[in-house]
């Protein structure tokens, strides 16, 4: 990889899953989000309602760092 680039994880959980791949690996060249990963994905990010990197919750602007996990849910419910 370029001076820059870096690869992370992503993991899409329930009704976000049939639209792509449930676990990949992706690269990037530079500073990206969540939000931006959810948009390279093909998902609206006004349909994730949880995201989490390394296990800790973050909005959509959380910066995704070099070899992370990204997973990615949709709205939670239940009691």
């Amino acid at each position: 990889m370029s001076e820059g680039a870096f690869s992370f994880e992503v993991e899409i959980f329930g009704a976000l899953a049939p639209r792509t791949e449930r676990r990949q690996r992706l690269a990037a060249e530079g500073p990206l989000t969540v939000r931006d990963v959810a948009l390279r994905l093909g998902i609206d990010p006004e349909a994730v309602g949880l995201a989490t990197v390394n296990g800790v919750q973050v909005t959509l602007e959380h910066d995704v760092p070099p070899d992370s996990r990204v997973c990615l849910f949709p709205p939670l419910s239940g009691g």
